[in-house]
């Protein structure tokens, strides 16, 4: 009897032990999905990237043109604002975490005894919040991929609006994609981004100028190039310390961005409506006078006591009144400047304007 206690009591252990180690595998399987599912992105419609067993890098199509995810190859590798060691650093990543490489520096240079490039790459963080930035080749498994330049064609004034047309050759084969254009002074400027169409991982993003006179083309800055939303023009303070961007599809109310050129730093985000001017390092923007933004923290207190006063002292025009009757929604916005040195905002005033 006293030997069958033994057994039961050892059959007991060795199951226990059995389901310590099950559970074991199956915490360290969850957090291989988690760390799968996390490098789903934005930019692959909610698809997560598998690898199969095939092995980094995987080069991928997505609505705007070729992507690639692969993998970090050191521990405490840098990630940085911009290509090159002098920029901040934003994040530090580890062996095996996964990236997804956008684009290639224009610049080369030897870092811990490697002659290459640095890549553009976005990532989840361990909040989960999508972050970009640089990395030295070295430390991406990208293989023997180099950058690859685009090549001005043709200006093509016959559309509107204006387009340029451009070419780059991957593997032997010529590409050609059409981007839109702004102009300043004798230069038409556009982005290369990966929300261009026809984009590719392995070109040099940013923004350009093409020289109407000798069509010579430019890489200005890095900044702009990886935009959340369509790109309808882009711009730059007199002195191009900033360059400022459009972002969006709306007819009204759109997104603008400006960055620093010299950092890559963006140093102001938030929305416009119709038409946002530059005067000096100062722009023209809105907020919205909006329960739903100050929820989400687009907008702030001052703004919604602006607009709760706004409200009180000046009646909805007639003309607006009959948009409402017609079934438009009345909404609120308040305009500002912001000082892109400072970050300094002026409330300038309050505005009632139509929207479907």
């Amino acid at each position: 009897m006293k030997e069958f206690l033994i057994s039961c009591v050892i059959a007991l252990l060795i199951i226990l032990c059995l389901s310590c180690r099950k559970n074991i595998n199956e915490e360290k399987v969850n957090m291989e999905n988690d760390q799968e599912i996390s490098i789903v992105n934005i930019e692959d419609n909610g698809k997560i990237i598998i690898n199969n067993g095939e092995g980094y890098p995987i080069e991928k199509e997505n609505a705007w043109g070729i992507i690639c995810y692969t993998n970090i190859t050191d521990n405490n590798v840098n990630v940085r604002i911009s290509p090159s060691l002098d920029a901040k650093v934003v994040y530090k990543l580890q062996t095996d975490d996964i990236v997804i490489v956008r684009g290639f520096s224009n610049e080369t240079m030897t870092i811990d005894n490697f002659y290459g490039n640095w890549v553009n790459i976005r990532f989840k963080s361990i909040k989960s919040e999508f972050i970009d930035g640089w990395v030295f080749t070295k430390y991406v498994n990208i293989g023997d991929k180099k950058p690859v330049p685009i090549k001005f064609v043709e200006i093509m004034p016959y559309k509107w609006p204006g387009k340029i047309k451009l070419s780059y050759n991957i593997e032997g084969k010529e590409i050609f994609e059409e981007v839109d254009y702004s102009l300043k002074g004798n230069n038409y400027i556009f982005v290369w981004g990966s929300t261009t169409f026809g984009y590719h991982y392995r070109n040099i993003p940013g923004v350009y100028f093409l020289n109407e006179d000798t069509y010579e083309l430019k890489h200005f800055t890095y900044s702009g190039a990886f935009s959340d939303g369509a790109v309808a023009w882009v711009s730059f303070t007199d002195d191009f310390e900033y360059v400022i961007q459009d972002s969006g599809t709306s007819s009204g109310i759109r997104g603008i961005t400006a960055w620093r050129c010299s950092t890559n730093e963006t140093v102001y985000q938030g929305i416009y409506y119709r038409s946002s001017r530059t005067i000096g390092h100062t722009i023209e923007v809105v907020y919205m006078y909006d329960d739903w933004y100050y929820e989400r923290g687009r907008t702030d207190e001052e703004i919604m006591e602006y607009g709760k006063r706004f409200t009180a002292e000046n009646p909805v025009p007639e003309n607006i009144e009959d948009g409402r009757k017609q079934g438009y929604h009345v909404e609120i916005i308040i305009n500002c400047t912001i000082n892109l040195d400072t970050g300094e905002r002026k409330i300038i005033g309050g505005e009632y304007i139509l929207s479907q």
